[in-house]
Parts: structure tokens; C-alpha cells; sequence
């Protein structure tokens, strides 16, 4: 089912979803990440965009919806490249209005980057790791999945801090529309990376959780 986000003029999917290596028939193999493009494409099959934009598996999105609705993105190399390159092609096609899909725990960096590069799109987290379930005994035994998703919990750290640190560098060199954008966005109640606030704690929790599961 997808998620009640209203009119957009396109679904900007963030790479990661598919493994580097390809299978025995040459094809790419999708990874755990795999709820990014079936996320964007049930965006803009239910209506609410009319174009998916992605990098991975642009032309498995193309058999599903059709060539003129998906827009096939260069190769980048990180989420900073990925930014970069959606606030270049939103003033290049003219796009007000951008649904960005990521993984629940890569969506706060993603959208810190975004607001460095002066964008501000809807955020559409999916691919949730952490949740309410019944617990049981072998929760106390310790597995290599915790330790995975600690790794995965500290890259986001790690590259919130780095980013941060960028971002407080390019601000003070010169940034006065950026204060205003931030002013302006916690007039609306969202905090100054465009999230609010409920979405930024459900994160949080997810990120949390993650250290405990060790």
C-alpha cells in the first residue's frame, strides 16, 4: 500500500537497493533494501506522482510502468552526489515538488543533505528494521544480524556528524536565505531539515533500537 502523500511531480528513489555484484544471468540482484523501489513505484502507480526517478533497476521499473514515466539517473557514489544531482534536475525539469524514498534509517541524513543543498522534498521512509514484536528467549542470544545493524546504525552517525560539520562550515562562509529557509520551516512546525518533529522521533527510535538488538 503506498503512503498518502499527495500530488507530487516525481518519486526520487535513493540508491542502495540492489547488491554491486550480478547474478549467474548477468542480471542485478536486489538486496534487503529492495522496499525503495517498490515504494516508488506504488507512488506513482496509485496516482500520486507522475514520474519515478532512479539510478538501480531503471529499466525493471520501465517494463512495470512504462519508459515515459521513469526518469533514469547517472551513477552516483553517495547520498551527498544524490542530492546534488535532485536539486540540479529540479530546477532543470522544474519540479516543485519531489517525494524522496529512502530506508527509515537513512532518511535523517538524507534529508540533512537535502536541506544543504536548499531542496526541500516530501520524505516517504520505508524499509523499517525496528518495530514492536512479541519477544523471545533467542532475542538474548547474540547474532551476526545485530552486529550488521549496529555497523549500519554507526555509518548513519558517522555521516550525520561529517555532513553536519560540512554543512556548519558552508553556513557560516555564507548562508543568510539558508536562516531564512529555516526560519521559515519552523514557522510550519518542521524542524530545520524539513522533517516534523513526529517523523525525527520515529527515526530516532529505529536508530535506537538497533543498539539494543546487539
Amino acid at each position: 500500500r503506498a503512503a498518502e502523500i499527495g500530488k507530487c511531480d516525481v518519486v526520487y528513489v535513493l540508491g542502495g537497493y540492489m547488491h554491486r555484484k550480478t547474478g549467474p544471468d548477468g542480471e542485478p540482484q536486489w538486496n534487503e533494501a529492495a522496499d525503495r523501489m517498490m515504494m516508488g513505484l506504488r507512488l506513482v502507480k496509485s496516482g500520486q506522482a507522475e514520474t519515478l526517478a532512479v539510478e538501480q533497476g531503471a529499466g525493471w521499473a520501465e517494463g512495470v510502468l512504462g519508459a515515459g514515466k521513469v526518469v533514469r539517473l547517472r551513477r552516483m557514489k553517495n547520498t551527498a552526489e544524490e542530492m546534488a544531482e535532485l536539486r540540479r534536475l529540479m530546477a532543470e525539469k522544474g519540479w516543485k515538488r519531489v517525494a524522496l524514498v529512502t530506508s527509515a534509517f537513512h532518511m535523517t541524513r538524507a534529508m540533512m543533505l537535502a536541506e544543504q543543498e536548499g531542496i526541500r522534498p516530501v520524505p516517504v521512509p520505508t524499509d523499517y528494521e525496528a518495530g514492536v514484536e512479541e519477544g523471545r528467549m533467542d532475542d538474548f542470544v547474540p547474532k551476526g544480524e545485530g552486529l550488521e545493524k549496529t555497523e549500519r546504525a554507526l555509518r548513519e552517525w558517522i555521516g550525520m556528524g561529517y555532513y553536519g560539520l560540512r554543512g556548519l562550515g558552508d553556513s557560516q562562509a555564507g548562508g543568510g536565505a539558508r536562516v531564512e529557509q529555516e526560519t521559515a520551516w519552523r514557522r510550519e512546525g518542521r524542524g530545520g531539515n524539513g522533517w516534523n518533529r513526529r517523523q525525527t522521533i520515529a527515526v530516532q527510535c529505529h536508530t535506537s533500537g538497533w543498539i539494543q538488538m546487539i
